[in-house]
């Protein structure tokens, strides 16, 4: 399994908490197989094939607070366990 480079977007703290607010959060506690604090919003964003099992699988906008700091994950993440998430080879804006 292939790890991605994790792309963040420093956020306002502001946006980080509207978007928390905004729809029922998933919660994230590792990303990439690293621990972070954040979450993902319960939308989903699009559907990607996952590489691990070739499954189509939802993708999600994640935010994660990281050393007192807010950021947006520019990749969108899609979920291993139900806290785990690896980001997707898409890009966001």
């Amino acid at each position: 399994m292939k790890n991605l480079t994790i792309i963040l977007k420093e956020v306002p703290e502001a946006k980080y908490d509207e978007m928390l607010n905004v729809l029922p959060p998933f919660y994230i506690n590792i990303l990439n197989g690293e621990v972070v604090r954040g979450f993902a919003v319960s939308e989903p964003y699009n559907h990607i094939e996952r590489e691990e099992d070739k499954k189509w699988v939802p993708t999600f906008i994640a935010y994660i607070n990281k050393h007192g700091k807010f950021y947006k994950v520019i990749n969108p993440v899609y979920f291993l366990t139900p806290f785990e998430v690896k980001t997707s080879q898409t890009i966001l804006n």
